[in-house]
């Protein structure tokens, strides 16, 4: 018999907004993906390839969630100790894989702004996406080799890592991972982008003071850029609000387990997860391209559900 930590209400409520983050998460990020893989085949920039691969990320992250819908549902965990290392392991992976492609979407965007060519390089695109993915992996394999494990958290519908453990390989473990797959990500993003700013600040500058049509198509370019920016900036920032509480909130508990209640440890992990539904928003709100073909899609699956009026069945 599996103990219920909280009142049939509160797992009803957590239960139906997890069941409603994978259905839009499925959807928004399945539909993302085919769109971004258009735009890729036209335009196979990194840029475009780590938006894609992000995508996918995001899409395999909500494939986990009905196990976390029906616990909740269950009023706890019925999955067992695999079902808990299958859960931790997946969201740790899918998690760290994301946070992976935002940092190096800053580098990318870093990276052209200096006129770097190996970003045009496919080993550099290539290499990058699919070292995301390992290094994701590597983080969370790490537990299974014995430096911390996973464990159920909060009122038991998901697993992690072990937060509430003070042993030596478990304390040791999340202090490291909470340093480089949060801290040093934060710094990298916040250092490429602050000079992404200022080189397109002093690029504008220059141009200013130039009247010919060179530099109108390079002011095009330069708006062009900075929509970019804008759209990648949206992306990071959406991420950081989303995974800043879970982060803080497993710190804590790792400091000190009675500093955080059983049911807030798993409110800023559902918040963290929810991310999946609205980073596919922030790409439509910013894309021109997605956003133009996410209206065409909706056209045409309305218009494959009209049924003309003037169909139907002719009497003589």
């Amino acid at each position: 018999m599996v103990n219920q930590l909280a009142s049939d209400g509160v797992y009803n409520l957590v239960g139906f907004v997890m069941l409603v983050v994978f259905v839009v998460g499925l959807l928004m990020n399945a539909i993302l993906i085919v769109i971004f893989r258009n735009i890729y085949n036209k335009a196979s920039s990194c840029t475009n390839l780590l938006i894609l691969s992000l995508s996918v990320c995001n899409l395999l992250h909500v494939t986990i969630y009905p196990l976390n819908f029906i616990a909740a549902f269950s009023k706890g965990w019925h999955f067992g100790e695999t079902g808990c290392v299958l859960d931790g392991f997946w969201v740790h992976w899918m998690a760290i894989t994301a946070i992976c492609h935002l940092t190096l979407l800053a580098v990318d965007r870093f990276l052209v702004m200096h006129g770097k060519q190996v970003i045009a390089l496919r080993s550099y695109k290539y290499g990058s996406t699919i070292g995301c993915w390992l290094y994701g992996l590597f983080w969370s394999i790490m537990p299974l080799l014995g430096w911390s494990k996973y464990a159920l958290e909060g009122i038991q519908i998901g697993c992690s890592a072990n937060f509430d453990s003070h042993k030596s390989e478990d304390f040791s473990y999340h202090v490291i991972l909470f340093l480089t797959n949060f801290i040093l990500p934060l710094a990298l993003i916040a250092g490429c982008y602050i000079a992404v700013f200022y080189k397109l600040r002093e690029h504008n500058n220059k141009v200013g003071d130039i009247l010919t049509t060179t530099v109108v198509k390079s002011k095009k370019g330069s708006e062009l850029e900075k929509r970019l920016i804008v759209l990648v900036s949206h992306m990071i920032l959406a991420f950081v609000i989303a995974w800043t509480p879970y982060a803080v909130t497993c710190l804590l508990v790792t400091i000190d387990s009675n500093l955080v209640s059983i049911f807030l440890e798993d409110l800023p992990a559902i918040f963290a997860k929810s991310s999946v539904c609205y980073l596919p928003v922030v790409y439509g709100l910013k894309h021109t391209e997605v956003r133009t073909r996410f209206r065409q899609f909706m056209q045409n699956m309305r218009s494959s559900r009209e049924i003309p009026s003037s169909s139907g069945i002719i009497l003589s």
